[in-house]
């Protein structure tokens, strides 16, 4: 099986070397990359929850408050709360303790965890990509939750030559699909046949309204769980080539 990794290539790695070790010929095609924003980062006390979507929302924010000579301190007594498990263990890894985290690892789920957990009065700070999906922001307006964003890197689509003959593409967000999408060629025949494997619904809604035929969706926002919907979907992606 051929398969395409779509993540940024820093964090290719891991989901290259499951698949590798799984009997994947694995090609890293990858079609976004992060950029951090240059703008001085705002103040960033004075929120009761400080609320994280990515590890890239981590390693941006660290790295600003590095370049600016201030630190993480200034979050104060504020809770934390992750998206799911490689956000957790990206401030795990900056020394935080993560106080909340969804059983399913999306923005809706997040902001009704959220909802549940904040008192009366208490402010959430959003701590992630300039641009991003609507469901945390949609689903907090909709529980009276009182918020505000801080938008700390930019997601930039590149443009890679996609490889002939895949059987499998694996997007770990929307954005992956997005620009995966705008590399293909004109009557790419692989709507029909490639594999779009995705890590959420979100991710799996994008690579339907792409124009993938077969699409196919992890159970959990995990790598884990990607892999293992790869293994179970092998058998019906040959068939169907």
């Amino acid at each position: 099986m051929r398969a395409a990794v779509t993540r940024p290539r820093e964090r290719a790695g891991r989901l290259s070397r499951m698949l590798r070790d799984a009997g994947a010929e694995v090609l890293e095609v990858p079609c976004i990359a992060t950029e951090p924003l240059e703008d001085p980062l705002p103040p960033i006390g004075g929120a009761d929850w400080a609320v994280f979507t990515s590890a890239a929302g981590i390693e941006a924010l660290t790295a600003r408050l590095a370049r600016e000579g201030r630190d993480v301190r200034e979050l104060g007594g504020a809770r934390l709360a992750a998206i799911g498990p490689a956000t957790a263990e990206a401030l795990r890894a900056c020394g935080l303790r993560v106080d909340l985290m969804p059983d399913v690892y999306d923005g809706e789920h997040l902001a009704v965890a959220l909802a549940g957990r904040m008192r009366t009065g208490e402010k959430a700070l959003l701590l992630r990509a300039e641009e991003h999906g609507p469901e945390l922001t949609e689903g907090l307006r909709a529980a009276g939750v009182p918020f505000r964003e801080v938008p700390l890197y930019r997601t930039c689509r590149l443009r890679p030559e996609l490889p002939e003959d895949l059987d499998m593409a694996f997007f770990t967000s929307a954005s992956t699909v997005g620009a995966f999408a705008a590399c293909a060629p004109t009557g790419w025949r692989g709507w029909s046949e490639v594999g779009a494997l995705c890590i959420g619904r979100q991710t799996a809604r994008a690579a339907r309204e792409a124009g993938f035929a077969r699409v196919f969706t992890a159970d959990s926002a995990t790598l884990e769980a990607l892999l293992a919907a790869a293994v179970a979907a092998r058998g019906q992606i040959t068939a169907a080539r």
